[in-house]
């Protein structure tokens, strides 16, 4: 068990150090790129096809959870916004604060390239349209949201 978790923290750490040489990349994706790198080299070295897969496992949840939901995650934003304000803000401030994130903000944009990048969708002539995978992953969230019971407004 130390060695998957020496191998873990090292994963983590070769992430942090990708993200601070590659800013603009996706967390994600280099996440889950450090997960499976980190994951071969360990069932190189072991043959322990189990732990190998723990490895990716636990990399591959740490990155979704934390870096993937404070880079994503407009709940966090707000908080940051907030803490920022000590006298507090009002609260048709915070509506308006992602109204202005999106508008004048990089958030529609970074998510039209991020997704052309990974094929969920294209733009043509100012169009943005779904592929074959962006209609997979529609579905897929559409039913994770109907088996977790979880709000889609």
């Amino acid at each position: 068990m130390k060695r998957v978790l020496g191998t873990v923290v090292l994963a983590i750490l070769a992430f942090a150090g990708w993200r601070h040489a590659q800013p603009a990349g996706f967390p994600l994706y280099q996440g889950i790129a450090v997960a499976v790198a980190a994951a071969v080299l360990f069932y190189l070295k072991t043959k322990a096809a189990n732990d190998a897969l723990l490895v990716f496992f636990v990399v591959y949840g740490f990155v979704f959870t934390i870096p993937t939901t404070v880079d994503r995650s407009y709940s966090v934003r707000m908080i940051e916004w907030i803490a920022a304000a000590p006298e507090g803000v009002a609260r048709d401030q915070v509506g308006a604060m992602f109204r202005d994130y999106f508008e004048k903000g990089d958030g529609a944009e970074r998510r039209i390239v991020e997704q052309q990048r990974t094929g969920s969708i294209t733009v043509h002539d100012g169009r943005v349209r779904i592929t074959g995978i962006g209609r997979f992953l529609a579905w897929s969230f559409r039913l994770t949201a109907d088996l977790f019971a979880l709000k889609r407004t």
